[in-house]
């Protein structure tokens, strides 16, 4: 007689909660199959996978949004080294195009070139060493 009562009140609690769907069509055959003892394990159960499909939202979406801004600020990075450059070829183009028959530089032009160049590097924020460091280097090996 428990156990008609029990599968009655389970019966009625799982018409009611599918009509309004609380519940999935995974769930109600859990239901259905016996697995909760009682109504209370049942809407624990319903709470608790509530709960988890909103932690798995709000993590999904937060991930998505994290994923975008990071694709923004990637793009405004990417822009702004590909501006820089382009300013620095335009500004920094020598007049006279080079050839091989041509004249060598003077000294100055070589080492405005390497200051050009040295200013790019520094505005791209690409890796760079100087001198120095090669000879630390030779001193500690040495």
């Amino acid at each position: 007689m428990l156990w008609m009562r029990r599968m009655r009140v389970l019966s009625r609690l799982l018409h009611k909660y599918r009509e309004s769907k609380k519940i999935d069509k995974h769930l109600y055959m859990k239901v259905k199959g016996n697995v909760f003892k009682n109504k209370r394990v049942l809407m624990e159960s319903i709470r608790k996978s509530k709960a988890e499909k909103a932690r798995e939202k709000t993590l999904s979406n937060h991930f998505e949004a994290k994923r975008a801004e990071n694709k923004a600020s990637w793009e405004i990075k990417f822009a702004t080294r590909e501006e820089c450059l382009a300013q620095v070829v335009e500004n920094h183009l020598p007049t006279q195009a080079l050839t091989w028959d041509s004249q060598p530089l003077p000294a100055y032009q070589y080492f405005e070139n390497v200051r050009n160049f040295l200013m790019v590097v520094k505005e791209l924020e690409l890796p760079a060493f100087d001198a120095s460091d090669l000879e630390t280097e030779a001193y500690e090996v040495g």
